[in-house]
């Protein structure tokens, strides 16, 4: 895996400026494997081969629309982030930090948009364990 890229390409799934359809299990997926140190290529740098089966030929490029929102979500970098600066493979200081990227993986988490239902998870109706902890929280779900 390559760390060259520097900017979030036009439909990077982790831009903030323009909605992304996803089904929340494969959101929840992609946020638990970054969050634990997984690569995350960029979709431009592999193949499909067909329905859930991908080529990723040799010299694939980690999003770097997921390395500037891990960046941000964290102070202390992953594992396979310091290894790759230690081997002078990756440079935080060289990625876009300007580009509309979420501020964090929590908040790309929750601005997914459900392919599934179509809708943002704030359009989706609360249910009653929903509506019950937003009451002890002080926050206000419809």
């Amino acid at each position: 895996m390559e760390y060259k890229l520097t900017t979030p390409c036009g439909n990077c799934p982790f831009r903030s400026d323009k909605p992304f359809y996803l089904h929340p299990e494969r959101a929840e997926e992609i946020a638990d494997s970054i969050l634990n140190g997984s690569p995350f290529p960029c979709h431009k740098t592999f193949e499909y081969d067909g329905p859930g089966s991908a080529d990723i030929p040799g010299g694939e490029q980690h999003c770097a629309g997921a390395l500037i929102t891990l960046e941000r979500t964290h102070s202390d970098p992953t594992l396979l982030l310091t290894l790759a600066r230690l081997a002078g493979v990756y440079d935080p200081d060289a990625l876009n930090f300007k580009a509309p990227v979420y501020p964090s993986v929590e908040e790309w988490l929750s601005n997914t948009i459900d392919l599934h239902h179509g809708v943002h998870p704030s359009q989706v109706p609360a249910t009653g364990a929903q509506r019950a902890e937003s009451t002890v929280s002080g926050e206000r779900v419809t």
